[in-house]
């Protein structure tokens, strides 16, 4: 949309300066025409953050939290850094660090009882053990490589096995003792963590937030976290339908079962316009994304939870976690009675704030409205007893769940117990920090400082309640289908793609860049500030040099012929699907959005990114090509005179893309 006067940061000294203003309430007003003399608007006066732009010399990654371990004994934690591809183990007192190749990308690990512990190697595709802690000199052991992405893993003690989730849609035992492969067979693509309980395995998956049960090689069970309602403010009966998805983290329940972090997307419509039309009580109506102060009462469009499955399914939850905006670990107490969350998306508290002032037709005062501090705590500690019965039927009216704030400002990419003590562990700062019953205390573990400003810009609180990493986790997308006012369902594109080859953005390709992008999406829709350009170059930096995504697989004989089929002038899907990126980067009407013509996505790692089409209508690649008003039919691609098996291997191929 265009930017009105008001939000024209060129225009707001002038305004500030002096002229018809008079202060108001929140921060969830955007800006709106001048009124006419005797009425009245909110508006919201968005500064520019000029601070400095600094762009790491190393590559930081996208946060993917879990990279705590707690050893068994209460007597320190080992901490993974895949940004700077280093394992660190610490006692409370020394740091013994182990530095691992570049690229090598140490994630989840699982401890093998003793003196030993398993560790993903996400870069190379392995899993790698260790030993020797009980000495303070870890030593590498055995190293398999087990797949192209290797995520979760977890040590069977009975079988001694270790068991790894690997992202591509494959579960792999190995032999604790040797490395070698006992077992291997096929899941549904993007596989997070996996949880040895109950005499099965439990496996969680990352963008639908499902969890599969695993018995004797088959999936016996997929439960689907409950969709709940949730109220829009405090004392409102108006509700909004909150769907689970990015199961962040899982992790093993006291007595049986797994504990769920995840977030939840609405389901409802979403405004993306500024408001328009005044209420009874003279508010206006719509917001931005996060809704009226959304991280400070949980009426944001993206909130968090905890979801407790057990052997019968997902049985329990929580309330919404109050400020926590990008939940990406979680840790469960030794006793049982307490879990915590970390947050890597507390609102940056140096950030310039917005302020909300009404403006009348008539001479007024300069505004006088302060900022909006929001309370983002980056660790939080709940009480077990927190969890809700879910439902049989219908669906669970939640609140909002404030726990304990144990720290305010800092990201948390990781938190763990280790006895007494509750552990966070930093970003830019390598370093741990433990919140003890006598106080705070800190533990450097590297020199190595990653500050980067689109890295940050992209994981922290806009200040209303969202994080761009909420809707694209780990640089890619949530897989959610969003309804937006005046423009219908949209399902969230994947980031995870050459995307400076990509431009313009958006299903509708009218925004040009990153900039209008940003000015359009990061402060219009979120409420953030907008960004001086240096800023925003390093912002774009980061994105267009993110890691690209997965392909599941790898070129076969079927694969071989569908690439045919795919570059063949008869079947036309290479005419705009082309290039590096594939796509030609226009806008055409492909027949799937009722006479709208919607830009050309890339399908680079297409195979990993369910549902398809811009409104989500096809779940799996297949069904794009089996529905025909989901897919378009011969308008998108003439592909109504193939056969069963040349569908089988143009999809063949796609998964290779």
């Amino acid at each position: 949309m265009p930017l009105t006067p008001l939000t024209n940061p060129k225009v707001l000294v002038a305004l500030l300066a002096g002229g018809p203003l008079i202060a108001c309430n929140l921060m969830a007003c955007n800006a709106f025409d001048e009124p006419n003399a005797g009425e009245s608007r909110q508006v919201r006066l968005v500064p520019v953050d000029e601070r400095p732009a600094v762009q790491s010399d190393v590559k930081a990654l996208p946060v993917s939290g879990g990279t705590l371990l707690a050893l068994d004994n209460g007597g320190g934690v080992i901490a993974s850094d895949p940004s700077r591809d280093l394992i660190s183990v610490s006692d409370g007192n020394t740091v013994t660090n182990i530095e691992l190749a570049d690229g090598t990308e140490p994630g989840r690990m699982t401890h093998l009882g003793g003196a030993a512990f398993a560790v993903v190697l996400r870069g190379t595709g392995e899993i790698a053990t260790y030993g020797g802690l009980d000495a303070g000199e870890p030593t590498e052991g055995w190293r398999t490589k087990v797949c192209k992405a290797p995520r979760g893993l977890d040590f069977e003690l009975p079988t001694s096995r270790v068991h790894v989730a690997c992202a591509e849609g494959k579960l792999v035992s190995l032999d604790a003792t040797t490395g070698e492969v006992v077992e291997q067979f096929t899941l549904p693509t993007d596989v997070r963590d996996v949880v040895a309980a109950d005499g099965r395995l439990y496996v969680s998956r990352f963008r639908s937030a499902e969890v599969l049960f695993v018995e004797n090689g088959e999936v016996t069970k997929t439960v689907t976290l409950p969709t709940v309602r949730t109220s829009q403010s405090a004392g409102s009966e108006v509700t909004q339908r909150m769907q689970p998805t990015v199961a962040w983290r899982m992790q093993r329940a006291p007595g049986g079962g797994v504990l769920v972090v995840h977030q939840r997307a609405s389901l409802d419509e979403v405004a993306v316009d500024p408001p328009e039309a005044d209420d009874e009580n003279g508010n206006e109506s719509g917001s931005p994304y996060g809704g009226s102060g959304g991280s400070l009462d949980c009426a944001g469009i993206v909130q968090s939870g905890v979801t407790m499955v057990t052997a019968e399914g997902a049985r329990l939850t929580t309330n919404s976690l109050s400020g926590t905006v990008l939940p990406v670990d979680l840790a469960v107490s030794p006793n049982g009675a307490q879990f915590a969350v970390a947050n890597a998306g507390p609102a940056d508290r140096e950030v310039p704030q917005s302020t909300v002032a009404t403006i009348f037709g008539s001479e007024g005062p300069v505004p006088q409205g302060t900022p909006s501090l929001l309370s983002n705590p980056s660790v939080s500690l709940f009480s077990m007893s927190a969890f809700m019965p879910v439902p049989e039927s219908g669906e669970l009216l939640v609140g909002c769940e404030g726990g304990v704030a144990l720290d305010q400002d800092q990201p948390a990419t990781a938190v763990a117990f280790s006895g007494s003590d509750v552990v966070a562990q930093r970003f830019a700062q390598a370093k741990l920090t433990h919140f003890q019953p006598s106080g705070v205390a800190e533990t450097p573990l590297s020199d190595v400082v990653i500050d980067d400003t689109g890295h940050e810009l992209f994981h922290r609180d806009t200040g209303g309640g969202l994080a761009c990493a909420a809707c694209h986790p780990e640089g890619t997308d949530d897989g959610h289908v969003w309804t937006f006012t005046g423009l219908g369902p949209r399902r969230t594109q994947n980031l995870a793609v050459p995307l400076a080859e990509t431009a313009p953005f958006h299903w509708d390709g009218d925004l040009p860049n990153v900039s209008s992008l940003m000015d359009e999406v990061f402060v219009e829709r979120m409420g953030g500030a907008f960004q001086s350009q240096p800023r925003l170059d390093v912002l774009q930096h980061w994105l267009f040099t993110a890691p690209e995504t997965l392909k599941v697989s790898d070129l076969d004989a079927s694969a071989e012929r569908g690439k045919e089929l795919f570059e063949s002038v008869e079947v036309g899907c290479a005419s705009c699907h082309t290039g590096g990126a594939l796509t030609d980067n226009e806008s055409y009407d492909v027949g799937t959005a009722a006479g709208k013509r919607l830009q050309v996505p890339s399908l680079v790692g297409i195979g990993a990114h369910p549902p398809y089409m811009h409104d989500g209508c096809a779940k799996t690649l297949r069904e794009r090509f089996d529905d025909e008003a989901c897919g378009g039919g011969d308008a998108h691609g003439r592909t109504s005179q193939l056969e069963t098996g040349q569908v089988d291997d143009l999809v063949a191929y796609m998964r290779t893309l």
